[in-house]
């Protein structure tokens, strides 16, 4: 991958797939980015595990992905690692000098993990469908969205830490869990849900995970999709906010 190309932020795909047929997370974060004019280069977490360090300083996104960010697989220890001292780099920097970082559903966990270990923990039942967002306070990422807004949900771990600035947080059967947050002075953000997803880039996910869903999670798909009836949802600003904050 030549990284001496033009380029506006880097998205890390942590599912392992990478590729411009609408499999894995990261095709859809570069359809949003591209929507708002931006230029991404996509690049494989697993794969550049070892190597992050030689990324020049770009915004960075971390996407979804399906391994959890508990694991002891040796790729996501290493990666820990970096974003641990890229947290520690970032708060002993200045605004200008900081990598900016948004965390997607497992980037979030991995962000939340990272800020403080311990944070990501697993969620029975899942949340997977269509989720209310509500905003405990206004903040430049959600610029243009209201107060109560509607995104796709695909998860099965959960993110519990007052270590955060909390932007969002969900109660509901008795969980309470935080779906976005801010780690101060740093540059580095999370959300739990997907800001990249339409209905139909999210009914192929969960046909490309039937059988994790429905034997390993015991998740009904006709609920899922009985919940996505006529509702859709467009959270792509997100990505721009998340530029222009850090213009």
């Amino acid at each position: 991958m030549d990284l001496n190309i033009q380029y506006d932020v880097i998205v890390l795909e942590a599912d392992g797939t990478v590729d411009s047929f609408g499999n894995g997370y990261a095709y859809q974060i570069k359809n949003g980015f591209e929507i708002h004019e931006y230029q991404p280069l996509v690049l494989s977490l697993k794969e550049y595990a070892y190597r992050l360090h030689e990324l020049p300083k770009k915004p960075i996104v971390i996407s979804g992905g399906m391994t959890e960010v508990t694991s002891t697989q040796s790729w996501i220890i290493e990666v820990k690692k970096y974003f641990k001292s890229l947290l520690e780099r970032n708060m002993s920097s200045s605004i200008e000098e900081r990598i900016p970082v948004l965390g997607i559903c497992f980037g979030a966990q991995l962000l939340a993990e990272c800020n403080h270990e311990g944070s990501v923990t697993y969620l029975k039942p899942p949340e997977m469908g269509i989720s209310e967002i509500t905003l405990t306070k206004q903040h430049p990422l959600f610029s243009g969205l209201e107060e109560n807004f509607l995104a796709f949900s695909f998860h099965y771990n959960q993110i519990n830490t007052n270590q955060v600035s909390i932007l969002s947080s969900n109660q509901k059967n008795n969980r309470s869990f935080v779906q976005a947050f801010e780690i101060p002075n740093t540059g580095c953000y999370g959300v739990q849900f997907h800001p990249e997803l339409t209905s139909p880039a999210f009914r192929n996910l969960i046909k490309q995970y039937q059988q994790l869903l429905e034997e390993d999670l015991n998740v009904k798909l006709e609920e899922i999709e009985a919940g996505l009836k006529n509702r859709d949802c467009d959270n792509t600003v997100i990505f721009k906010n998340f530029m222009n904050i850090h213009r």
